[in-house]
């Protein structure tokens, strides 16, 4: 029942009798990758189309006249295709072109509405008066430039009633009058 079929020992599945060994790849024979390509043609340069050799090469080999051998005539070795054709770039000239003409855009349709209606809209005071504006720079450019514009002096505490519209005057923190232990006691009190 156990009997060796191979060299596993115990293994009763399939083991081939006769091992085929498998064929190695056969070399693909070369195709043509372009269409209606027949192959190699020997003593064929590259044609240069800017070169204007384009079609003058194909001719050349498809008649046979190309150099045969190592070395190419010194009527061909030093024959230089592209200065017959140079043409220096710098010195083309191209005419000035014009910058396009764009139309005006469009007026903004906020500057319609006016001012007063715009202060209330966002809950703005609306801007002081012109014709105090207008004033304030017709006494702004009145002056000479060496001249020193009038300044009515006042002291501070004078600017700060006047900037706060404070009747009284603001002394400052200067007097205590609770000490820090008095202030907690109230404020644990409560």
């Amino acid at each position: 029942m156990l009997e060796r079929h191979g060299h596993l020992p115990g293994y009763t599945g399939h083991i081939p009798k006769n091992q085929q060994i498998e064929e190695p790849p056969q070399p693909q024979p070369r195709r043509p990758q372009l269409p209606n390509y027949m192959g190699f043609i020997p003593g064929v340069k590259s044609e240069n189309l800017f070169g204007k050799t384009y079609g003058k090469i194909t001719e050349m080999s498809a008649l046979g006249t190309y150099n045969k051998g190592r070395d190419i005539p010194v009527e061909d070795k030093f024959k230089s295709i592209t200065q017959e054709n140079y043409v220096n770039q710098l010195r083309i000239y191209v005419p000035f072109l014009h910058p396009k003409e764009y139309p005006l855009p469009p007026e903004d349709p906020i500057n319609e509405i006016p001012s007063e209606t715009l202060s209330k809209f966002y809950g703005v005071k609306p801007s002081g008066n012109l014709d105090d504006m207008g004033r304030s720079l017709s006494n702004y450019y009145e002056r000479d430039e060496g001249q020193e514009p009038e300044v009515n002096r006042q002291d501070v505490f004078a600017a700060t009633r006047n900037f706060y519209g404070d009747e009284e005057r603001y002394d400052g923190p200067t007097e205590t009058k609770l000490s820090y232990d008095e202030a907690r006691k109230i404020a644990s009190q409560k």
